[in-house]
């Protein structure tokens, strides 16, 4: 697709494929590719509902991978955020319920006090292409990066000293997509809009210009197919 906010997804998937059923790894998989063109993911700023009832991944587990396991544990969350009228769950830890993991369609930045902050890689989150991409551009834009635990009443705190600046998504589909919006319970943190914000629309824009090849890919990042 040619228009600025559409891309060409591409999915790789693989499915266990043996003559029988049980319950071990199997021996024999089927490894496709599909294609699909796609438009801007989030349309509208994405507002995020905190549950501290379900978890989606726990540490030693499969957090960290993309597997189909992960996304079936995220679901009946993401319904009653949806039915709330939110767009999405914003994950805490599986242990205490209060650590920041990240959202069920990307990893999460929030801005503080001019700090961009996100969730330290433990295993119970994905390791996102974009992610890493989203904090590549940040350095380079002489921006400090802070790659640790971040909690939600540090969050919370940080909203109400006025120092939460920006909160957002970076994912392969939602590309960064700007989070206005987080609900704990009777708590709600808004968050400015996005023509107000420093960080968020800069990275986004540098991120789009390198994968539409408008500026110069100086890290390796694209592939021609």
């Amino acid at each position: 697709p040619s228009d600025e906010d559409s891309a060409l997804y591409i999915r790789p998937v693989m499915f266990a494929n043996d003559d029988f059923i049980g319950v071990k790894p199997s021996d024999n998989y089927k490894f496709l590719i599909f294609t699909c063109p796609v438009g801007k993911y989030y349309t509208d700023p994405v507002r995020l509902w905190v549950t501290r009832e379900f978890v989606r991944a726990v540490s030693g587990g499969t957090g960290a991978a993309k597997t189909a396991g992960n996304y079936a544990a995220s679901y009946y969350a993401t319904k009653i955020a949806q039915d709330k009228g939110y767009d999405n769950v914003l994950w805490l830890d599986g242990k205490e319920h209060r650590m920041l993991e990240e959202c069920g369609t990307m990893n999460m930045f929030f801005v503080i006090d001019g700090v961009v902050v996100t969730p330290a890689l433990t295993g119970t989150i994905l390791q996102g292409v974009t992610r890493d991409s989203v904090i590549t551009l940040l350095r380079e834009m002489d921006i400090k990066v802070e790659e640790r635990s971040i909690s939600m009443e540090e969050l919370k705190e940080a909203h109400a000293d006025g120092k939460l600046e920006e909160a957002f998504g970076a994912g392969t589909a939602a590309a960064v997509s700007p989070v206005i919006e987080i609900a704990d319970g009777t708590d709600v943190l808004q968050l400015p809009p996005n023509e107000e914000r420093k960080i968020g629309p800069p990275v986004l824009r540098r991120l789009t210009a390198i994968r539409r090849g408008i500026v110069e890919d100086k890290y390796g990042w694209l592939e021609k197919i």
